[in-house]
């Protein structure tokens, strides 16, 4: 069984044309064929057209043939700032997920150090810095539909790991 997997992986590997193979050790050679894959990736898509000139209606031709560059980078640089952004602000709400499904929060208790309505109407959310009662950490939660809160007050809160986004479950005494 060996033996076919092994003539099966000398059919796929790559030819040394291709992108080269990353080395696992931590060495110039790992990192050269690392930035010799990504160089070849950005010029691949470099060089590729999204928008084509050939493609766009017989009245526009000209127009396009003149500026397909241009457009091309345009579209390249929309594209890239959206992707981009969706990863930034996706990666929380992605890691979160699955501890949102399953109830699995991260409970909280805690004196309160500093908060912040950033919604004027003081209805909605409230930022608050917590320190934490056990470990004496300080941690900033984002309080969903909560009422007024004061500084040096106990407060017992539930919140997801990645987002910081958390209710509040039960209000202490004041130290």
């Amino acid at each position: 069984m060996i033996e076919e997997i092994r003539k099966e992986f000398d059919k796929i590997q790559l030819k040394s044309t291709d992108y080269p193979i990353i080395k696992l050790n931590c060495t110039a050679n790992s990192y050269q064929s690392t930035s010799a894959i990504s160089k070849k990736l950005y010029l691949d898509i470099k060089k590729y057209r999204i928008i084509k000139w050939e493609k766009v209606p017989k009245s526009n031709q000209k127009y396009v043939k003149k500026r397909e560059k241009k457009i091309n980078f345009w579209v390249r640089f929309g594209i890239t700032l959206f992707l981009s952004l969706a990863i930034v602000l996706g990666i929380p709400n992605w890691m979160d997920f699955p501890a949102f499904i399953t109830g699995d929060y991260i409970v909280c208790e805690g004196k309160v150090i500093s908060y912040h309505y950033p919604d004027k109407n003081n209805l909605g959310w409230k930022e608050v810095e917590l320190q934490n009662k056990e470990t004496g950490e300080v941690i900033t939660v984002d309080l969903f539909d909560c009422p007024t809160i004061y500084e040096e007050e106990i407060l017992i809160v539930k919140y997801l790991k990645y987002t910081k986004h958390g209710v509040l479950i039960e209000r202490g005494d004041s130290e």
